[in-house]
């Protein structure tokens, strides 16, 4: 259970620095970083289950390409994050919390809207029964992959010129 947790905090921290990537437009160096995680994970997982064979090695493994890709995108972004804490506006962070909570609590509602089905499913049927319904409805969620990938794509370059002028009257319209 602490490699889950620790893969989960690795995972979130490198999704964070991810953001702060895509926000400085170094798409690059963030597929770069992704191809050198993803590829850790299958190497480390691969390597796990051929000496130990076991859910546990597995887990080690991954939580360990987690912290290969983390470690990466933070060494990357060090200059970035020099000046943190003697910067750090208490004013800004308390705007930023205000502003950003209706994404926050929209996020944790798409979360639980996509994976409640399982849950209500777990307390109904055997576990057989929800494994083949959770291996049916992997492929629809893929259908969110295409809409996902665009709005990464699209919206760094959106919030770029949204404030250019003429071009907020464009997007609005666009809208």
């Amino acid at each position: 259970i602490p490699f889950f947790g620790l893969a989960v905090i690795f995972d979130s921290l490198r999704q964070f620095n991810f953001a702060v990537l895509a926000g400085l437009q170094r798409n690059e160096a963030q597929s770069i970083i992704m191809l050198i995680n993803q590829s850790a994970a299958v190497v480390f997982g691969l390597a796990a289950l051929w000496v130990w064979g076991t859910a546990f090695s597995l887990a080690i493994a991954y939580a360990s390409a987690s912290l290969v890709g983390l470690v990466l995108v933070v060494y990357y972004l060090r200059q970035f994050f020099e000046g943190v804490i003697s910067n750090f506006d208490k004013g800004t962070a308390r705007k930023l919390i205000i502003d950003s909570w209706p994404f926050a609590i929209t996020a944790f509602i798409g979360i639980g809207l996509v994976n409640i089905d399982i849950v209500m499913l777990g307390w109904l049927a055997t576990p057989l029964e929800v494994g083949y319904y959770s291996a049916a409805v992997r492929p629809i969620q893929l259908l969110f992959i295409l809409p996902m990938l665009i709005s990464w794509a699209v919206f760094p370059l959106l919030s770029k010129r949204a404030g250019e002028a003429g071009e907020a009257v464009a997007l609005e319209k666009g809208l």
